[in-house]
């Protein structure tokens, strides 16, 4: 009997610890999605850009249990393409990249549009103010073993 409580517990353990995986994976790839994903943008301006990063950095506060210090981002990039646009990135229409770093990524074989917003001064969290550009480029992005895209690469710019 005491065998049989033993593997039902591991069992338990095990199921446990995938939930959470699959949890933190989930995380990372709706924090993403948030930080880089906007299909339908309009303006793609200065004021685009002020308006996203205001929205995207208030939700990104409220999801986070510890936001930490209230902070301006530097720079931010949002991709205007569908979340599955993007998604295919990670399930072959992208070729390995490696970073500076080491770190693999993922290349896309077709360009995207996109707005990148550079912080342009002001104070944390309502009054940042951002410089927008627009462009049509390849995306390289990281992803994760359930093939979504985790973390998009700035320095690719």
């Amino acid at each position: 009997m005491t065998q049989a409580r033993t593997l039902v517990m591991l069992w338990v353990l095990a199921g446990s610890a995938l939930l959470l995986v699959v949890s933190a994976n989930q995380q990372q790839y709706e924090r993403f999605l948030l930080q880089h994903v906007h299909c339908n943008p309009r303006g793609r301006d200065d004021a685009y850009c002020n308006r996203q990063m205001r929205y995207m950095l208030r939700e990104d506060r409220r999801r986070d249990p510890n936001p930490g210090k209230k902070i301006c981002k530097e720079i931010n990039t949002f991709i205007h393409e569908t979340k599955d646009a993007i998604r295919a990135v990670c399930q072959g229409g992208g070729s390995e990249y490696v970073t500076r770093s080491g770190q693999v990524m993922h290349r896309s074989f077709s360009s995207f549009q996109v707005t990148t917003c550079r912080f342009h001064g002001g104070k944390p969290l309502e009054n940042c103010r951002y410089r927008a550009s627009r462009d049509s480029r390849r995306i390289v992005i990281a992803c994760d073993e359930d093939r979504n895209p985790v973390h998009f690469e700035e320095s690719h710019i």
